[in-house]
């Protein structure tokens, strides 16, 4: 669970910035199935996010499989 509450603060943090732009940014954190709690928190991450009214703040969460590599190829055709 430290893993979860260091990857939170400083999402938070980093909202906290000076600058911090809602519209114009997003986090990175992959989903995955199995029996690791990682791949839920993008949920939690969300949450929090929403709870602090950063609704507009992205969070991609790739599913952590096969479709990872296609899902990359598809962000980099929209991000260059």
């Amino acid at each position: 669970m430290l893993s979860l509450a260091l990857t939170t603060g400083d999402m938070i943090k980093a909202t906290r910035r000076p600058g911090f732009d809602p519209d114009g940014s997003a986090f990175f954190m992959p989903s995955g199935k199995g029996p690791c709690r990682f791949g839920q928190y993008h949920r939690y991450h969300r949450q929090v996010l929403d709870n602090l009214g950063l609704n507009r703040v992205e969070v991609l969460s790739p599913m952590q499989d096969e479709s990872l590599h296609a899902d990359f190829r598809a962000l980099d055709k929209i991000l260059c």
